[in-house]
């Protein structure tokens, strides 16, 4: 009955690369590949990815290593997306936003290959968090801040089609 109607799938936006890689190389285009700031924030990387916490972190830092949220990206750093959604059996659905400043067309790209259950929808003017934005830091911003904004219809009417179109 209920079993019966519950249909299995995967719907994913996020990178194709592992979380530290991203990291880095946001990190490098904020503050630049040879500020000193930029260095330990690659320390702080290469700490956690090995797996231990850092006691003190640079202020201009803590919005991304504060303590607290060091133990999730610990645990975050173990897996690769990619060779994650790989070992999925379940149809896929991997939404990328063009105008998405936290991870490219490429990462959801590179989801879509690795698994051939994959689709891939790809949507003009949506941001990470699949919200209408343009590239300006306020638009994007708001994206995040503005709980008001409501989902892309793009992304909403794909997930929708995806969903029933499960087996």
């Amino acid at each position: 009955m209920l079993a019966e109607q519950v249909k299995a799938g995967v719907v994913s936006e996020g990178p194709g690369r592992p979380i530290a890689d991203v990291l880095t190389e946001q990190l490098g285009n904020q503050l630049g590949t040879s500020s000193s700031l930029f260095m330990q924030a690659e320390q702080i990387i290469s700490s956690l990815k090995a797996g231990m916490r850092v006691a003190t972190v640079p202020q201009q830092l803590e919005s991304v290593f504060a303590p607290p949220v060091q133990r999730y990206l610990i645990s975050w750093m173990k897996y690769d997306p990619v060779k994650e959604i790989a070992k999925l059996d379940q149809p896929i659905l991997v939404v990328q936003g063009t105008v998405d400043t936290q991870v490219d067309v490429a990462d959801g790209q590179m989801l879509a290959a690795a698994n051939s259950k994959a689709q891939l929808l790809i949507v003009d003017g949506v941001a990470h968090m699949l919200k209408d934005a343009t590239l300006d830091a306020d638009s994007q911003m708001a994206t995040l801040t503005d709980p008001t904004l409501p989902l892309d219809t793009t992304v909403a009417n794909g997930v929708v089609s995806f969903v029933q179109s499960l087996p």
